[in-house]
């Protein structure tokens, strides 16, 4: 038997095609991430202190969840187990390409001033938590939940850059025990049995249940039912309990990260608050806009849009636009409004804002939020709606937009104006993008399998 079949070679070139590419929401992140923050290594050296952030570990596991989630696409597909062989090549083709990536980029760091322990073990940690980053539509809310947590410490290790320069310059009797766990992790990952929870039939069957006759769908809007009849990525299960705590979780997890991260980039002081804050009030902006990542999801997860639309809750298309729409304004109102309060109570208790500047900051931190989780809805409008690639990179631009806006306004130097233009400049442009979408997205199709 030999020790590399033609299967497995075919498995491989899907990685150096426009398959891979096609309907992947990672792989244009990735690509763009890893060029701009290895151009920045090659400039400045691995230590960042003086320079700021480097994203390289967010392009290093966006590119492993890219490559995953060409692998889940391929294995999960229907006829996958019919086909002998398969499944095996597949696992072998994006182990083999991942641990490709991951010894090139290794290499690069090693030549930018790296140990070599330290390159590897960064970047076979990278990859490992790339590895469970949320890949699938047909994901539980709990697997969702929990891989968006997995990906915390990876925005940590990017945007606290003692911490980056610490791990990439580790000895190799650390470094390559970490590596080799790391891609057992990885390893691993790609086995991980994840159960489906979505059947087609079976929803359209509920759903028609649920709608009725015309009279009992008319009653069941003025019960306030036709909430029922909105994506899982637009409706709460808890209500407005659920939508507030969505965010506040996810910004006070991160916070829970880039605490004991500060910690230890105090150098030996972290027992004092002195020490401590400068570092954790850097991160309270990036936290905040943590939650623009998952603003484009409504637009990328549509498997259940025709399904919905045909139970005839919304009657016309551009009805059911516009409570897509509408949906999802609640939730960027929402998110926006959560994390600017949090965001604006934490600088105000630090003494980093007076309390006078909290409620003015906090409006413009809110207005910049919500402008910046409108972004992806103008990937609907250019009419490359079915790129899932293009509408999460629309979302990561949000996020990076958001997070320098919040930071001007909080924490620049006087005069803050041009932060606060920005931040009207994003919600401006938000407002415009949500005026035009139900319109275009009412005349665009809904695509199930996107490129």
């Amino acid at each position: 038997m030999a020790l590399w079949s033609t299967t497995d070679w075919r498995a491989l070139r899907q990685y150096a095609s426009p398959i891979f590419i096609r309907g992947n929401p990672f792989a244009l992140t990735a690509l763009f991430l890893l060029v701009s923050s290895l151009v920045q290594i090659a400039s400045d050296g691995i230590s960042r202190e003086h320079h700021g952030a480097n994203t390289s570990a967010m392009g290093i596991s966006f590119a492993m969840s890219a490559i995953a989630a060409h692998y889940w696409r391929q294995v999960d597909n229907p006829i996958a187990p019919t086909v002998p062989g398969l499944q095996r090549s597949e696992y072998r083709a994006a182990l083999a390409f991942a641990a490709l990536v991951g010894a090139v980029l290794a290499t690069l760091l090693f030549r930018s001033g790296a140990t070599s322990g330290g390159a590897a073990a960064y970047v076979a940690t990278a990859l490992a938590f790339g590895s469970f980053v949320p890949t699938q539509r047909n994901g539980t809310h709990v697997q969702m939940a929990l891989r968006m947590l997995i990906m915390l410490p990876i925005m940590v290790l990017s945007f606290v850059p003692s911490i980056q320069t610490a791990m990439l310059t580790l000895p190799a009797w650390i470094g390559w025990p970490v590596a080799v766990c790391a891609a057992a992790g990885i390893a691993n990952a790609l086995t991980f049995d994840r159960v489906r929870t979505t059947d087609a039939m079976a929803r359209m069957e509920t759903m028609l249940e649920r709608s009725g006759s015309a009279p009992a769908r008319r009653a069941g809007r003025d019960r306030g039912q036709s909430t029922n009849c909105l994506p899982a990525t637009l409706s709460s299960s808890a209500g407005l309990a659920g939508e507030i705590a969505a965010p506040a979780g996810r910004f006070l997890a991160f916070l829970l990260f880039a605490i004991p991260s500060a910690l230890v980039s105090a150098h030996g002081h972290g027992s004092t608050w002195h020490a401590v804050a400068p570092v954790v009030r850097v991160q309270v902006p990036l936290a905040a806009a943590l939650s623009i990542m998952t603003s484009g999801d409504w637009l990328r997860h549509r498997d259940d849009w025709p399904i919905l639309f045909a139970t005839g809750f919304h009657g016309s298309r551009l009805n059911f636009a516009r409570a897509l729409t509408a949906a999802f304004i609640r939730r960027a109102v929402i998110m926006s409004i959560v994390n600017a309060v949090i965001m604006t109570g934490i600088l105000a208790a630090m003494g980093s804002i007076s309390i006078a500047m909290a409620s003015s900051v906090g409006l413009a931190v809110a207005s910049a939020l919500f402008g910046a989780s409108c972004l992806p809805c103008a990937i609907v409008l250019t009419g490359r709606f079915g790129s899932q690639g293009l509408v999460f990179a629309g979302a990561i631009l949000g996020m990076i937009l958001a997070a320098a806006a919040c930071e001007g306004v909080c924490l620049g130097a006087e005069p803050r104006l041009p932060a606060l233009l920005g931040s009207v400049a994003l919600l401006l442009v938000g407002v415009l993008l949500l005026t035009a979408t139900p319109r275009r997205l009412a005349r665009t199709d809904w695509p199930l399998e996107t490129g």
